[in-house]
């Protein structure tokens, strides 16, 4: 009878488990933005209270240190694209470099799994492509349909629209988050504190 008991917790747990995952899964776009937030309200506090300090009401010193965290934060990842566009644009100067640490790293695997693997491929892909033949059934003397031409066309501004919107959905939803939670801060934090049973 124990043996049940513990088959069946175990049971409970798994589902639990899986239920909590399937729910962390669905919820991901609303959970990451919001402890984005949180983390950059733990961060920017101290700044708010230090401009505090001199006398400046609370709401000018939020939207102060908001717009200050952002611009950084924006011209941070303005460097960072910025720096992966210029190497984009110089890898064809390093094109031989990476050849010969590519073929040192080639050179690593001579006599070994690798080697065996890469000598499998190589005569996998040296085979000649057999050629189609027409098929059977056809009137003798004719010749076999042609293909016909697949015109590849971009697609249009309009796909690529939603990948677009979504970070910026994001930055959005992050942005007035933290202005919210930097404004009633206190507030926030005594509801915690009464949510867990300290007070």
């Amino acid at each position: 009878m124990p043996y049940d008991t513990r088959k069946l917790s175990l049971l409970v747990g798994l589902a639990t488990l899986l239920l909590v995952l399937v729910l962390l899964y669905w919820t991901r776009m609303v959970l990451i933005p919001v402890a984005l937030a949180i983390l950059l309200t733990f961060v920017l506090d101290p700044v708010v209270s230090l401009l505090q300090r001199p006398g400046l009401p609370r709401t000018p010193a939020v939207i102060l240190v908001v717009v200050m965290a952002f611009f950084i934060l924006g011209g941070m990842g303005w460097m960072v694209t910025w720096q992966f566009t210029t190497l984009a644009n110089e890898l064809p100067q390093y094109k031989e470099n990476l050849k010969h640490k590519v073929a040192d790293l080639r050179g690593l695997g001579q006599g070994g799994v690798i080697e065996k693997v890469q000598r499998a491929l190589e005569e996998v892909l040296s085979q000649p492509r057999q050629a189609t033949l027409p098929r059977p059934g056809g009137p003798p003397g004719t010749e076999p349909a042609q293909p016909v031409p697949v015109v590849l066309q971009a697609p249009s501004v309009f796909w690529q629209l939603p990948s677009l919107l979504e970070p910026l959905a994001n930055a959005g939803l992050v942005l007035v988050l933290v202005i919210f939670m930097l404004l009633k801060q206190r507030d926030l934090r005594n509801r915690l504190i009464r949510l867990g049973g300290f007070s």
